[in-house]
C-alpha cells in the first residue's frame, strides 16, 4: 500500500498542460529532449552490444579451454586428477556465462 501523500488529478492536469504549453511555446526544447532521450538509448543500446560481444568471447575462450583438456591428458601433460575439477570450473564458467547471456 502506497503510504505517499495522494496528488490531485485536477493538480496534475495543470502541471502536465503547463509543461505540454511549454513545449509547444519552444520548440527547441522539445527537439533537445528527444535527441537527448535518443542518444541516450544508441549508448545503452551500444553498451548492451559491446557487453554481449565481450560475453561471447568469453564462452568462446572458455569452449576452447574446455576442448583442450582432452588433449592435454591424453598427451601426459595432465593427469585425471587434474582434469576433473578445472572440467567442472570450466562447465560452471559456461553455465554462467550462458545465464548471463540469456
Amino acid at each position: 500500500m502506497c503510504t505517499a501523500h495522494p496528488v490531485r488529478v485536477e493538480a496534475l492536469d495543470d502541471l502536465v498542460w503547463e509543461q505540454t504549453c511549454k513545449l509547444l511555446a519552444q520548440p527547441k526544447l522539445g527537439l533537445q529532449e528527444y535527441t537527448h532521450r535518443a542518444q541516450k538509448k544508441q549508448r545503452q543500446s551500444s553498451e548492451v552490444t559491446a557487453l554481449l560481444t565481450k560475453k561471447k568471447r568469453e564462452l568462446t575462450q572458455q569452449e576452447v579451454e574446455k576442448e583442450r583438456l582432452p588433449d592435454l591428458y591424453q598427451t601426459g601433460h595432465v593427469g585425471l586428477p587434474e582434469i576433473e575439477p578445472r572440467l567442472k570450473s570450466i562447465r560452471a564458467k559456461i553455465k554462467n556465462l550462458h545465464d548471463e547471456w540469456a
